[in-house]
């Protein structure tokens, strides 16, 4: 069993130094004169080349990847998440009016709020390209499921109105 470790070891080693070969130098003969190589010389003398090429491997490998996350030329995206809410919606709105009337103007809010049916927040977030996050919060409030007042203001600029 040990016999099949060491020989099965030895071949991932041969194997890793193929795929640095192949890496750095990309064309059939060097596919050729490795293998010519490896009939020629013995094995164990070769091990810690063999080490040292997967290290490297290994090591250029994971460089790579980690230099892939972080490239500066990146394009982030406009995010918009929550309800959008315009002047005139909240114009539209009238004391008196029923919940589910509110909701037919600004849309059901994001988030419910399970404390008190009588407060609804309808919450927006815009984040412009990976920059500062502006957040609106407009408070619509409730006596015994008929519509009281709101409280909020809206951003003063936003794409999405």
């Amino acid at each position: 069993m040990m016999a099949f470790f060491i020989f099965h070891s030895l071949h991932n080693l041969i194997i890793a130094q193929l795929i640095v070969k192949l890496a750095l130098n990309a064309t059939g003969q060097t596919l050729k004169l490795f293998l010519a190589q490896v009939k020629n010389t013995g094995i164990h003398s070769q091990m810690p080349i063999y080490r040292k090429q997967f290290l490297l491997f290994i090591t250029l490998f994971t460089l790579l990847q980690l230099q892939a996350c972080s490239f500066p030329g990146v394009f982030k995206i406009n995010v918009q998440q929550g309800n959008i809410i315009t002047q005139e919606m909240l114009d539209t709105l009238k004391p008196g009016m029923t919940q589910k009337q509110v909701h037919f103007v600004l849309g059901k809010p994001v988030l419910d709020n399970l404390f008190d049916p009588d407060l609804e927040n309808y919450v927006y977030t815009y984040q412009k390209a990976g920059g500062e996050v502006k957040q609106q919060t407009i408070k619509v409030f409730y006596q015994d499921g008929i519509f009281a007042r709101y409280e909020g203001t809206l951003l003063d600029e936003n794409p999405a109105y």
